[in-house]
């Protein structure tokens, strides 16, 4: 079971036009504008790290997918399009639009 405390949102990724629930996680917006290195080795200052449990191995995210994060009233705290995606080798997954 997924740990609300560390995980308040929830991730849905579009498939054919249609968001798809995939599951908890917890986002934090780029207040600093910090940048991460894109699979395009390109500087990028992100608009949000999202993450989630490493134990959650089976999804995977490209370059370019479009995801979104609801809070815990079903409303959008962010749209956007993958720029990097990191498995978790310690801790948790993570994914920054």
């Amino acid at each position: 079971m997924v740990d609300k405390f560390f995980y308040p949102h929830f991730l849905q990724k579009k498939v054919n036009g249609t968001w798809v629930n995939q599951f908890e996680c917890g986002e934090q917006p780029n207040s600093g504008g910090k940048a991460v290195n894109t699979v395009e080795r390109v500087d990028y200052i992100f608009k949000s790290l999202i993450f989630y449990p490493k134990e959650i191995s089976d999804y995977v995210f490209l370059a370019g997918e479009e995801i979104r994060v609801l809070d815990d009233s079903d409303v959008v705290r962010i749209t956007g399009k993958v720029a990097r995606f990191d498995v978790g080798r310690l801790d948790d997954n993570r994914i920054w639009i």
